[in-house]
């Protein structure tokens, strides 16, 4: 489980990196992420405000530094280089939800 959670943590962060905003919030986005606050369905807000980050994704490296099964998810911790050379380190919890893995709330 936490093998596959990982591949697809991987996977929408690289997207994120390529700034591809718009797959990352329909393929990797919980239904509960993607509707609720502060998106509220609208794909249009998270492109904006990953596109405005400082801390944006875009052009950075990742690499995952721990990952878990905790409470039926999966807490995934990764490291990014950003592209201003400054480095930034979050955990995730990613879940299963309608057969995929997903970012969670």
């Amino acid at each position: 489980m936490i093998e596959s959670a990982a591949e697809q943590f991987s996977f929408c962060h690289q997207l994120m990196r390529q700034g591809d905003f718009k797959d990352v919030f329909e393929s990797c986005l919980c239904p509960a992420t993607r509707e609720g606050p502060p998106y509220k369905g609208r794909k249009g807000i998270f492109i904006e405000q990953s596109t405005e980050d400082p801390q944006t994704e875009a052009g950075s490296t990742m690499e995952i530094i721990d990952s878990k099964f905790v409470d039926g998810a999966v807490l995934i911790t990764g490291r990014w280089t950003l592209a201003d050379g400054s480095v930034v380190e979050r955990r995730e919890r990613w879940a299963m939800e309608e057969n995929r893995w997903c970012l969670a709330p």
